[in-house]
């Protein structure tokens, strides 16, 4: 039963693949509000009135004019995840942006060079969080796709179309994927995801669905050695997978995505399962601060 329990978690987990951000990720606070798309008379980018100008909401509730075509994407941030959502709706050709090195030397993210292998040796736009305006104003994106409240401002000053998105757990990612395909026009696409995703999300509740709440694992996702959980989204990823996040209560305290915490948490958390971002589990039964933890004593650590 307990293999069978990890399976489920660790399943669940890499569906959330998709899902989670990492990398140059700034703090957000995520204003999800049912964002949509709808025709209105707006001006465009030149200041011209145009009937068939496209109006979304995105996910700041922020009122955004569309371009009439939308040739070229470029992504910012957490490039590589915004990345695998615009290859998922079919349009990876349109991306117009290399990755930043975190993103493009991770094994990790190879596989985006499959999908888009046009963005080899693209121009970067960013560095350590920070936007290169000269090189995004030559490359001229159509979009720019944020999960980041502060790229934001200085894109839309340079009268750039910005479109904001982020998750904390699977509604709001649903609701990402529905807005981006509006955008892109590929809504067969992306309802075909939603049901995807809610249909692995269903199995994980049935697998887990009859275990006692007491005998549910414990688990805790991130870097341990650094002490920090990246992502908020991981807390309903566990918890959907039929386990019990040790960090939640201190995560929903947090505005932003990330979350730092001290040792003694960790140790009065004591997780039965580790989910870690990089290989550190030899480096974790190495050092004596962790070596009493359960999660280390039982090799219950998951990369």
């Amino acid at each position: 039963m307990k293999k069978k329990i990890i399976a489920v978690i660790m399943a669940v987990a890499m569906l959330a693949v998709l899902l989670c951000g990492c990398g140059n990720t700034a703090e957000t606070d995520t204003n999800s509000e049912n964002p949509s798309v709808t025709e209105n008379q707006k001006p465009d980018s030149s200041g011209a009135e145009s009937s068939n100008a496209r109006v979304i909401t995105d996910m700041k509730g922020r009122e955004v004019t569309l371009p009439d075509q939308i040739e070229s994407i470029a992504t910012f941030g957490s490039i590589g995840v915004l990345n695998t959502f615009v290859e998922t709706l079919g349009a990876g050709s349109k991306i117009c942006n290399d990755m930043t090195d975190n993103f493009a030397n991770s094994p990790r993210w190879a596989m985006q060079y499959e999908f888009a292998p046009q963005m080899k040796g693209l121009p970067v736009l960013e560095s350590s969080g920070e936007i290169n305006m000269e090189e995004v104003l030559h490359v001229n994106p159509d979009l720019c796709l944020v999960m980041s409240e502060s790229y934001i401002e200085p894109l839309e000053q340079a009268g750039l179309c910005v479109v904001f998105v982020n998750w904390k757990e699977g509604d709001q990612l649903k609701e990402a994927v529905t807005l981006l395909g509006e955008i892109l026009g590929e809504e067969d696409r992306a309802e075909a995801y939603c049901q995807f995703f809610d249909d692995a999300v269903a199995k994980a509740e049935e697998l887990t669905a009859n275990i006692p709440e007491e005998e549910r694992r414990t688990a805790l996702y991130g870097s341990i050695t650094e002490l920090s959980n990246p992502h908020a989204i991981s807390e309903w990823w566990i918890t959907a997978a039929g386990g019990i996040s040790v960090s939640e209560e201190a995560h929903s305290q947090v505005e932003g995505e990330s979350l730092a915490y001290s040792m003694e948490d960790l140790l009065l958390w004591d997780p039965d399962v580790m989910f870690v971002t990089s290989d550190e589990a030899e480096e974790l039964k190495a050092d004596s601060n962790f070596s009493g933890l359960t999660a280390v004593q039982n090799n219950e650590i998951y990369l």
